[in-house]
């Protein structure tokens, strides 16, 4: 399908979308969340590549700017309050949205209880929350390793003592067939 096969239908509900979006866009980033939920809203409804030539003859804007604005909703959708008295600007939503940790809901509570934090500190924060999650993975998979390491050498053990018991047994036979032929030996000797 072409860009103009649309049918008008949908085109009208298109065109008023995109006035909303436009509206909403000058509004800030309570704006962008908006904005986020009706993007995901049309690219359900309306296939891909229709989609994609809606925004780019609409708004102009690259497929990573509508990520964007979708992460945003979908990071912040239920927490409208919290976005509205943080008074975070929007760089550092979008910088909060792209890395969902405890450490960001951590953050938006800070702000909107009135704390000034700057987008600096958040990088900063967000960066050691990733660097602290990085380290428990690596911890984990060390752990995991050793177990595995352990369960080899639990088999090995297994092995080992099925082996010990083997032997045993047969030193166990040795010993009843010399104690045997100890009592042969003596046996020929007082016949002798």
């Amino acid at each position: 399908m072409t860009n103009s096969s649309v049918v008008s239908a949908s085109e009208i509900d298109l065109k008023a979308e995109a006035e909303r979006i436009r509206s909403l866009h000058l509004k800030g980033a309570m704006a962008f969340i908006e904005i986020g939920e009706i993007l995901s809203r049309v690219r359900d409804t309306i296939p891909r590549g229709q989609c994609a030539a809606w925004i780019r003859r609409e708004f102009q804007w690259s497929g990573r700017s509508v990520r964007v604005y979708i992460a945003l909703y979908k990071a912040f959708h239920d927490k409208r309050d919290l976005i509205k008295d943080s008074m975070l600007p929007a760089r550092t939503l979008r910088l909060l949205a792209s890395k969902p940790s405890a450490d960001a809901e951590v953050i938006l509570n800070r702000a909107a209880s009135g704390e000034k934090i700057s987008h600096a500190e958040v990088r900063k924060t967000l960066a050691l929350s990733e660097e602290k999650s990085v380290n428990k993975k690596t911890f984990r998979e060390q752990i995991k390793n050793l177990n595995e390491k352990l369960r080899a050498k639990d088999e090995e053990l297994e092995v080992m003592k099925t082996e010990f018991i083997a032997l045993q047994q047969l030193l166990s036979m040795r010993d009843r067939q010399l104690a045997e032929a100890s009592e042969e030996i003596e046996q020929l000797k007082k016949r002798n």
